[in-house]
């Protein structure tokens, strides 16, 4: 679902919120929220200099009970939220104001706070320079199938699309992909290097 920029004359956030804070805005709204909480301190691990990879995503996602992506979009949410309270040392009354205003739950405005008394120096110092510890793509290799018959009559003279995905850790990954899903990885690549460039914007 498309989300509108909303106008908002911010010191936070300037002239419009992040993308990456509107998908997460509903969570942020949800009160005595425990998936919050925990996803706040999966942030704020990072955020300190711990290699946070896919173990722990796992783990999140499991204590959580939300899907690959709702963590993804709630973990860059918060991040930026945290990172774009930090700059420029705003005072305690300033950051509650543009809280309330983006609707955050009081309960969690008072862990939130915390958070940033205890990080925004390591997050100036040096917290961008960390980077989560997952292997590279090295190489990709992919073609076009299309299957001339096949028991699934439905399947039959639709392409496909096999993917090799060679890892800096030496592993490789397989797997076939349809044309809708092949579509949907191009907008979802495109979206998340639009959440970074927003992201290194603010910061």
């Amino acid at each position: 679902m498309n989300q509108q920029k909303q106008e908002f004359d911010s010191v936070i956030f300037g002239s419009h919120i992040p993308d990456s804070i509107l998908r997460c805005q509903e969570k942020l709204k949800e009160k005595n929220s425990d998936n919050l909480k925990y996803c706040l301190k999966f942030v704020t691990q990072y955020a300190k200099g711990r290699n946070m990879g896919v173990n722990e995503f796992e783990t999140l996602k499991e204590h959580t009970k939300m899907d690959a992506t709702e963590c993804q979009n709630l973990i860059v949410g918060l991040l930026t939220l945290l990172r774009l309270s930090i700059k420029r040392k705003f005072k305690h009354d300033v950051l509650t104001k543009e809280w309330n205003e983006l609707g955050v739950a009081d309960d969690f405005q008072t862990i939130l706070m915390d958070e940033v008394n205890i990080c925004r120096s390591l997050l100036e110092e040096g917290g961008s320079s960390h980077k989560l510890s997952l292997p590279t793509i090295d190489r990709v290799l992919w073609r076009v199938d299309v299957a001339i018959s096949t028991s699934a009559v439905s399947r039959a003279l639709k392409p496909s699309i096999p993917m090799q995905l060679h890892l800096s850790d030496g592993s490789v990954r397989s797997f076939e992909m349809s044309i809708d899903q092949f579509h949907d990885l191009r907008f979802n690549v495109a979206r998340m290097l639009k959440d970074m460039s927003d992201l290194e914007t603010h910061s």
